[in-house]
Parts: C-alpha cells; structure tokens; sequence
C-alpha cells in the first residue's frame, strides 16, 4: 500500500510537469529509472534483460521522433516496473481514450480535409503539444491501483 501510494506521488508530480511546462526533467525519471531497473535485476536476475529489449524498443521509437525524450524515459520507468503485456494494453487503451477525444477537440468545427491537412502537416513537423508523458503518468497509476 505504501509503495502505491508513493508511485502516485512521484506520478502525480510528473504529471503536473509535463501539464505545466510540456517537459519532464531528468531528475525525475533518470534515477527513477536506475533504481527500477537494479530492483528488477535483484529480484528477477538476467530476466531483467527483457526490460532492456523493452527500452531498446522505446529508444528506437524516440529516435523515430515519435514522442519526447522524457515521455520515453518515463516509459522506461513504467516498463521497468511492469514489464508485462497486460501493463501495455491498458496504456495503449488509456492512451487511446484519452488521445483520440483531444484530437477530436482540436480538429473540431474544421472541415474533414483541412483538419487532414494540419494533422499531417503536425506529424510532419514533430507538433504534437499533448501531454502524452502526463497520460503515461495516469496509465501507471491507474495499472498500479487495479492491483495486477
């Protein structure tokens, strides 16, 4: 109970970051993601090189431009904690229900081919400017709550 309720304060606080300022520094997921990963290791030994497989995949897709480096490193923190399949569908549906309404929102009272036009021209030039870590943020606090 303890641990949960101190991950949703470090959560919560990247959340307000990432709401705040559309950034999430270093000092809040780098030694996060240290000490996740030397617990894996204690705990599962060399299965934590699945976790590494999991952050080589997360690193490839920030190099792709696909999101920030502290949504990715945020990801890793989680992965870190989770390294399961049933964590990754309920960020992939918290993500959808929460992503696809805020496109919506922002595309809305736009004709079908303009609203086309400025979402691709947006993937184009890397301009997301969604809070995508603060929605990873509440992916894992919910995950840790549902007590899986």
């Amino acid at each position: 109970m303890l641990a949960k309720l101190a991950l949703t304060v470090y959560l919560a606080i990247v959340i307000v970051c990432d709401l705040r300022t559309r950034t999430i520094p270093n000092r809040l997921t780098l030694p996060v993601m240290v000490g996740v990963l030397g617990w894996q290791f204690c705990k599962t030994g060399w299965a934590a090189l699945v976790i590494l497989a999991f952050w080589i995949g997360i690193f490839t897709l920030w190099a792709a431009h696909l999101y920030g480096g502290g949504d990715a490193k945020l990801l890793m923190v989680l992965f870190a904690l989770w390294p399961r399949t049933d964590f990754l569908l309920v960020e992939a549906g918290l993500s959808l229900l929460i992503g696809i309404p805020l496109l919506i929102w922002k595309y809305r009272g736009k004709p079908w081919p303009e609203a086309a036009r400025s979402f691709q021209q947006a993937l184009e030039q890397k301009q997301g400017g969604y809070p995508w870590g603060a929605i990873y943020a509440l992916g894992g606090i919910v995950f840790a709550w549902l007590g899986v």
